[in-house]
């Protein structure tokens, strides 16, 4: 009988009569890449910044010079030098799903 049911919505959904949004259940993500300790994906969370993101990320390796904020193929915002490390830049950038954060080395 479960399998009859479980049959039964699968059928109702391919056929458009059900409509099922999985959007709410997969986490959006967001990639951190380059000089940081743990480069990878990892799930945005509500007020999400550059900066959250990168200590998310294990911070920066003692290499890292530059951060630039990417959303699709779009350069949004770029740092260097030693702003980033003294808190002279904040990068309070708010994050959208997707985005890409690449902190690099530019010396």
């Amino acid at each position: 009988m479960k399998r009859r049911i479980q049959v039964l919505v699968l059928l109702l959904i391919l056929s458009g009569c059900v409509m099922h949004d999985r959007s709410e259940e997969l986490p959006q993500m967001i990639y951190v890449g380059g000089d940081v300790r743990e480069p990878g994906k990892y799930a945005l969370v509500s007020d999400m910044t550059v900066r959250d993101a990168i200590d998310a990320a294990g911070g920066f390796t003692e290499w890292a010079s530059a951060v630039q904020l990417k959303r699709g193929t779009n350069l949004v915002y770029r740092a260097y030098g030693r702003r980033l490390f003294d808190g002279r830049e904040p990068l309070h950038q708010q994050l959208q799903k997707n985005d890409l954060i690449f902190v690099e080395h530019t010396y």
